[in-house]
């Protein structure tokens, strides 16, 4: 079995896996922009997501990725001086207050910043 290792610095909520996953399976196959594979949202980076953990079923991650970084470019091309913006675009946060809303029933009062190292 391959293992795909990837990097993801944004900004976001986690959701406990246990009491959300199926809520999020639910919503992504109705919503499927919010997928973080490509085959399914057509959509790679500037979006906001959910990165679920399918192999261990330890975290699930609704969150923007400013940047994401395939392992295979993880440690040739991608400077590690990256920097995210100041400013989050209130646009965003308020997508992933309603996104979460919908998943959870609950008000989520701040997003926070993520690096996740995501293997699927």
């Amino acid at each position: 079995m391959s293992v795909d290792l990837t990097h993801y610095l944004g900004v976001g909520v986690k959701l406990d896996y246990d009491t959300y996953y199926e809520k999020v399976d639910e919503y992504e196959a109705k919503n499927p922009k919010y997928s973080c594979y490509e085959f399914i949202s057509n959509i790679k980076e500037n979006h906001i997501q959910f990165v679920v953990d399918g192999m261990d079923g330890n975290y699930i991650y609704l969150m923007y990725p400013y940047k994401i970084t395939e392992l295979e470019d993880m440690y040739s091309s991608w400077e590690n001086q990256f920097i995210l913006p100041k400013i989050i675009d209130d646009k965003i946060v308020d997508e992933i207050k309603k996104v979460y809303f919908d998943i959870t029933g609950k008000e989520l009062d701040e997003v926070n910043t993520i690096s996740l190292f995501h293997c699927s």
